[in-house]
C-alpha cells in the first residue's frame, strides 16, 4: 500500500513539474547599475529576489499603452554613456521585423556604444534560473526513483 502512494505521488509531482504551464504574464527585473549599482554585474538574483520592487510583470505594463508590440520579453543590455558602462535590464517587446526588435539600435537610447544585448521570454530570465531548468532537476530524480518504487 505504501508503495502505491508513494507511487502516485512522484507521478504526480513529475506531472506538475512537466506539464502546468505557466500564467501568460512575463516578469523580469528591471534596474539600471547607473541608478542601482545592485544592478549590475555580477547580479545577486537571491538579494534582488527579496527586494520585490525590481522584479515587473511586463505584460501589465504593455497593457497600459497600445503601442506596445504582442510579446512581452525580459532584455539585458551593456552601453556606455558619458565613457561610463552602464548595465540595464528591463522589458520590452518583440517586433516582426528585425531592424525596430528589442536590440535594435532604434530601441536602445540614443548616442549610446551598445556592448551587448540579449533577449529571453520566461520569469526573471534576464538573470535568473529559468523554469524549464527547475522543471527538468525536479523531474530526472523523479524518473530515477520511479523504477525503484513501481516495480
Amino acid at each position: 500500500m505504501a508503495r502505491i502512494v508513494i507511487s502516485v505521488l512522484i507521478a504526480s509531482v513529475a506531472f506538475l513539474a512537466l506539464y502546468v504551464k505557466q500564467g501568460e504574464s512575463v516578469y523580469c527585473y528591471v534596474c539600471s547599475d547607473d541608478i542601482d549599482p545592485r544592478c549590475g554585474d555580477p547580479f545577486n538574483r537571491t538579494n534582488h529576489r527579496y527586494r520585490g520592487y525590481l522584479v515587473t510583470d511586463c505584460d501589465r505594463e504593455r497593457g497600459a499603452s497600445t503601442y506596445l508590440r504582442q510579446k512581452a520579453v525580459c532584455r539585458k543590455f551593456k552601453h556606455t554613456v558619458n565613457n561610463q558602462d552602464v548595465v540595464v535590464r528591463s522589458c520590452s517587446w518583440e517586433s516582426n521585423r528585425d531592424e525596430d526588435g528589442p536590440c535594435s539600435q532604434f530601441a536602445l537610447p540614443p548616442n549610446t556604444r551598445i556592448h551587448y544585448c540579449v533577449t529571453c521570454d520566461t520569469d526573471e530570465c534576464n538573470s535568473a534560473v529559468t523554469a524549464k531548468f527547475l522543471s527538468t532537476l525536479i523531474a530526472l530524480p523523479l524518473a530515477l526513483l520511479a523504477p525503484r518504487y513501481l516495480c
